[in-house]
C-alpha cells in the first residue's frame, strides 16, 4: 500500500473537521429555528464552530497547492562538482535536484562502512532519504569517479620508472618500478549465477582483485572482477602487464611479487624449496619481502579506509551486478590515491 504523506494526511484529516464543524453548525440553526429563538443569543458554540470553519479552509486552500506541507530551504550546491560531472548527464537521469555534496556524503559512508553499515537500510535511514535515492547516488559517484581513472591510477611513464628504480636500487633490487600482490574482497552473500566458483580458500565467496603499487604506497595498476577461487598466477595472466610487457616496462624493468607469482623477465619472485635449503637464497627472500612488503601496506590502508571492502554488500545476481561491484571496487582504490596526493 502507498504510504500517506504527510500533506495528504493534513488535507484529510481537514476536511473531515470541515465536515463536522458544516454538519454542526447546520444542526445548531436547525434548533434554533425550532425553538424560536436567535442563534448568536441562545447558542455561543456556533460562533466557534464558523470560525473553525472558516480557519480550516483557509489551511486546506493554502495547503493544497505545494508539493510539500512545509517549504523545504534550498541548499547551494557544489557548482564545481555539478559543472564537470552532473551537468553532462542525461536529463532523464535528473528527476530531481539534489544537493551533490549529499550525494557524495551517501556514497562515501557507505565505502567506509563495514558490513551491514554499509545496507541500504542503514544509509537511508541516517540521511532522512529512500533505499533507491540511496542506490542511485552510490552509482552516480562511481561513474563520477572512475571517470578520473586515467588522472589517479595511470601506469608511471619513463622518468617515474626511473625515479622508483633509483629508490629500489638502494635496497639492492634496481630496475623494480612496482609491487604486486592479489587480495579477495570478500562477499556478503553467495553470488546467484556459478556462485561455486567464487568460493576461495579461505572459506568464503569473494572476488580476487590485483594490486600493483609502487614505493610511496599509491596504487599505479588494478584488476578486478575474477572469482576467489582464481590463483593471483592465473588472474595476473589475463592482465595486459602481463600479456603485452613491452608496453609497460623498458629493458631491466619488473616487478616484484610473492610465491604465488611466476619467474619473468619482468617478475621477481622468491625462492621457493628446495632452493631455500641454501644460505643466500634465504637472505636474498629476506631482503625480497622487507621490500615487498609495501603492497601489503598498500591493501591494509585500502581496506582500513573503505571498510566495505572486508564485505561488499551487492548480490551478485546478473551481469549488472558484477559490473555495480568492480566499479565499487575501482572507485575505492581511486578514492586511495586522491587521498595519498592529499599528503
Amino acid at each position: 500500500m502507498p504510504q500517506e504523506s504527510s500533506k495528504q494526511k493534513f488535507l484529510a484529516d481537514a476536511r473531515d473537521a470541515l465536515a463536522v464543524c458544516d454538519a454542526y453548525g447546520k444542526d445548531l440553526a436547525a434548533l434554533s429555528s425550532d425553538l424560536g429563538a436567535p442563534m448568536d443569543s441562545t447558542y455561543d458554540e456556533d460562533k466557534d464552530f464558523e470560525v473553525a470553519g472558516i480557519l480550516l479552509r483557509a489551511a486546506i486552500a493554502k495547503v493544497e497547492p505545494r508539493r510539500y506541507i512545509v517549504g523545504r530551504t534550498k541548499i547551494q550546491r557544489s557548482q564545481d562538482f555539478v559543472n564537470n560531472y552532473f551537468m553532462d548527464q542525461p536529463d532523464h537521469e535528473f528527476r530531481m535536484s539534489q544537493n551533490s555534496l549529499l550525494q557524495l556524503a551517501v556514497a562515501l559512508e557507505r565505502f567506509g562502512s563495514y558490513g551491514n553499515g554499509a545496507s541500504l537500510g542503514r544509509i537511508a535511514r541516517t540521511y532522512g532519504i529512500g533505499e533507491g535515492t540511496v542506490h542511485t547516488y552510490t552509482k552516480r559517484v562511481i561513474t563520477a569517479v572512475r571517470a578520473l581513472r586515467g588522472k589517479y591510477i595511470a601506469w608511471p611513464d619513463a622518468d617515474r620508472r626511473r625515479q622508483t628504480s633509483a629508490v629500489m636500487s638502494r635496497e639492492g633490487f634496481n630496475g623494480c618500478v612496482g609491487f604486486v600482490d592479489g587480495t579477495t574482497i570478500p562477499l556478503f552473500q553467495r553470488p546467484g549465477i556459478d556462485g561455486e566458483v567464487y568460493w576461495d580458500r579461505k572459506s568464503r565467496y569473494s572476488l580476487n582483485t590485483q594490486v600493483v603499487c609502487d614505493c610511496d604506497k599509491k596504487i599505479i595498476f588494478a584488476y578486478t572482477g575474477c572469482p576467489g577461487s582464481m590463483a593471483d598466477a592465473s588472474v595476473f595472466r589475463r592482465m595486459d602487464i602481463s600479456k603485452e610487457p613491452a608496453n609497460f616496462f623498458s629493458n631491466g624493468e619488473y616487478l616484484i611479487g610473492d610465491s604465488a607469482y611466476g619467474l619473468s623477465n619482468h617478475m621477481i619472485t622468491p625462492f621457493k624449496s628446495p632452493a631455500t635449503n641454501l644460505p643466500e637464497n634465504q637472505v636474498f627472500n629476506k631482503f625480497l619481502a622487507k621490500s615487498r612488503v609495501r603492497n601489503e601496506h598498500t591493501i591494509g590502508i585500502l581496506k582500513g579506509r573503505w571498510a566495505s571492502l572486508n564485505e561488499l554488500r551487492i548480490a551478485i545476481n546478473k551481469r549488472e551486478d558484477a559490473e555495480h561491484a568492480v566499479g565499487w571496487i575501482m572507485t575505492c582504490c581511486l578514492l586511495h590515491n586522491m587521498l595519498a596526493d592529499l599528503g
